[in-house]
């Protein structure tokens, strides 16, 4: 089964994932907008695990260059680590970025970042989805980093989040990161327990002007029917500006909602047809088709 989103074509935040329905639909409909940028939000708390997600060895980014000396980079979604004292026995989600040089990757500029090192608690799928684009337009790669199982809020366990970190002349840094969730003032739809916001993430120029886009896999939403957010670039970086929610109830796009879908547990982002802009597949990992319960 397969839907599909259709506007510039970019695709830089490449996934390899098993994916048994897809959705293919036009992204110049169903806009919500905000004309204000995001603050920062709170961080998330600990959350458990009992999000059901398809099992991941992790996340990777390739290609990315993050501090724009023209050698590709690479980040790494780990998902649990024990990092030791003082964190002995909290699995530790970490994203780990190796530079390329002109000798290839190098250990000697290397980066290892986790939800703590912005202020939030440590959580073990940070960096359960990770993509890349240059999404203010500066010409350094951004990544973006997907936490479905954060909290958000009171008692919105698993609800899900997505860092955002800007690239410079000396690579990722903290400064003018973002912390997106459907808490975010001005982003369309509503924050719930096991969301899993962020478990699937896509990169690419959907439209709305050069800078590239990100599209947010939130599998969970109404009771595990599924829902896609796109966020938009700017020269600011992503922003609520024109910014989406979709899902099988969206005009145009086929199906219906049902509960266990998991619309948008997976997302690929390409050039489908004749457009300078880029579309976009959605995985349905447990679409109903015919009679068959949970085929995809």
């Amino acid at each position: 089964m397969t839907r599909l989103l259709t506007r510039p074509s970019n695709p830089r935040g490449r996934w390899v994932i098993p994916i048994l329905a897809i959705a293919v639909v036009s992204l110049a409909a169903c806009s919500h907008s905000n004309t204000s940028p995001p603050a920062e939000t709170p961080s998330p708390t600990v959350a458990d695990t009992r999000t059901a997600l398809p099992p991941s060895p992790g996340s990777i980014a390739d290609d990315a260059d993050f501090d724009g000396d023209g050698f590709p980079d690479v980040a790494l979604g780990t998902g649990r680590m024990t990092r030791g004292e003082p964190l002995d026995d909290i699995d530790d989600g970490i994203v780990i970025v190796v530079y390329g040089s002109a000798d290839g990757l190098t250990a000697k500029r290397t980066q290892a970042w986790s939800e703590t090192d912005f202020g939030g608690a440590a959580s073990e799928r940070f960096g359960w989805a990770l993509a890349f684009g240059d999404f203010d337009g500066d010409s350094y790669s951004d990544l973006a980093i997907g936490n479905g199982d954060a909290a958000v809020g009171s008692a919105k366990e698993h609800a899900g989040t997505v860092r955002v970190m800007y690239g410079s002349p000396t690579g990722l840094t903290a400064h003018r990161s973002q912390l997106w969730s459907q808490n975010t003032p001005g982003v369309a739809g509503h924050t719930e327990s096991h969301d899993g916001f962020g478990s699937a993430l896509v990169a690419a120029n959907f439209g709305y002007g050069p800078h590239d886009d990100l599209a947010i896999g939130v599998h969970g939403e109404n009771h595990d029917a599924g829902a896609v957010n796109i966020l938009y670039g700017s020269p600011a970086g992503l922003a609520v500006d024109h910014n989406q929610i979709w899902d099988q109830a969206s005009p145009g796009v086929p199906g219906s909602p049902e509960r266990d879908d998991a619309f948008g547990v997976a997302l690929v982002a390409g050039q489908f047809r004749q457009s300078s802009y880029a579309d976009l597949a959605i995985g349905i990992y447990l679409e109903r088709v015919d009679t068959i319960a949970g085929a995809g």
